[in-house]
């Protein structure tokens, strides 16, 4: 059976080089482009913004320094509890009628703060015409001046409806370097996220909450966030509805225009994937608990043949099974080394791929817990039963 399970690790590992070698191929860096004339489609950028008096300040000056004439930024204060208000209103005296501060109201039943903030953002936003473009992006996330001309251009010249962006993860500490990572590990090692850039391939969810752009004439006829209006990943949500509505949809990288630390701190990065996991892992439980046991099985069992059989516990060198672990935990390193270098990680963190392992395994048996079995989610100061809640 040992030898069996190992060898299934080292085909799915073969696979998941698969996907690293198409993401290099079909997912591109965000290429340069000339600054766009005046008078093309507006942009509206809404950002929603909740007790994020951290980075509000230089995140949304880097919003409004956009080398660009026909945009916005709207942003929502959905009550915050502390200085984002008075910041915001600070910035928007500086930049009026470029910076739009939306008094944010509280989200009615069955919505999430979220989806609610941004569905007011569309509301008061002046990219209006069908041909504007509506720009979603967290209140924490940087943009140097000539992101959205590339964007647009790049948008234009795929003829997207829909356009996601990956970042640059700034990461400080160990608990950061270490797991902030597997979001786009998820995607682009563990999941075949290339078919993101593939038309036909509809069932593939794409976005990202540091830059999601979409034609406002498609985001009226998907309904908009109402549509989706108590989804905990409503970033992703939004581009996978998108793709299934067959419109046409695609992601690149941004690494040198787009920059975010998504969270600060070990327990903090642990909080908020406890918040999105369990939904990660499609709101059932009869999902989360075979998905979290196979993850910990795929990043735990060739390190403990290996220690094993070194101390003699398990088959030692010499046999099929030492020899099997030890391949796929080379071909785990080698496959993963290639994605942290494409999206600029760091390679040596690699290394601790069986503590990063246990680390995600046991947060989402947290999250799995926590929304699943006691139906409860907090996040900045809301409660919501979870129960409601969704991919």
């Amino acid at each position: 059976m040992l030898t069996v399970l190992l060898w299934v690790l080292l085909v799915l590992w073969l696979l998941r080089a698969g996907n690293v070698a198409l993401f290099y191929a079909l997912v591109p860096h965000l290429p340069a482009a000339s600054r766009r004339v005046p008078g093309g489609p507006f942009v509206s950028v809404i950002v929603p913004a909740r007790d994020e008096e951290r980075d509000i300040g230089p995140a949304t000056e880097s919003k409004l320094s956009l080398d660009d004439q026909n945009f916005e930024v709207v942003v929502v204060d959905d009550l915050s509890r502390d200085r984002t208000r008075e910041i915001l209103r600070a910035l928007e005296t500086r930049h009026p009628g470029r910076l739009r501060v939306v008094e944010g109201a509280e989200p009615p039943a069955g919505w999430l703060g979220k989806p609610y903030a941004l569905h007011q953002g569309v509301a008061a936003a002046w990219a209006t015409r069908p041909d504007d473009w509506l720009l979603f992006s967290d209140a924490d996330v940087f943009y140097r001046p000539d992101l959205l001309a590339r964007a647009l251009s790049h948008a234009e010249s795929e003829e997207l409806d829909f356009l996601a962006l990956m970042p640059r993860m700034e990461m400080k500490g160990f608990g950061e370097w270490l797991l902030a990572p597997a979001v786009a590990n998820t995607g682009f090692v563990y999941g075949p996220g290339w078919l993101a850039n593939v038309p036909s391939a509809t069932l593939i969810p794409l976005g990202a909450g540091v830059f999601n752009l979409i034609r406002r004439r498609v985001y009226d006829a998907l309904g908009g966030h109402e549509a989706q209006k108590a989804s905990v990943v409503d970033d992703i949500k939004l581009g996978y509805r998108c793709k299934r509505a067959g419109y046409h949809c695609g992601v690149a990288l941004a690494l040198d225009a787009v920059s975010v630390r998504m969270y600060h701190g070990f327990l903090e990065t642990i909080d908020g994937f406890t918040k999105n996991l369990y939904f990660g892992m499609g709101s059932s439980l009869a999902i989360a608990f075979p998905a979290i046991a196979l993850t910990l099985l795929d990043g735990l069992l060739p390190a403990t043949v290996i220690l094993g059989g070194l101390v003699g516990l398990l088959p030692g060198p010499g046999t099929l099974p030492f020899a099997l672990a030890l391949a796929v935990t080379l071909l785990t390193v080698a496959v993963r080394a290639a994605a942290h270098l494409r999206l600029g990680y760091s390679v040596a963190s690699i290394l601790f791929h069986p503590l990063f392992i246990l680390a995600m395994g046991l947060t989402g048996l947290r999250s799995t817990w926590v929304n699943g079995v006691l139906g409860r989610q907090t996040w900045r100061g809301r409660e919501t039963d979870a129960r409601a809640l969704r991919f």
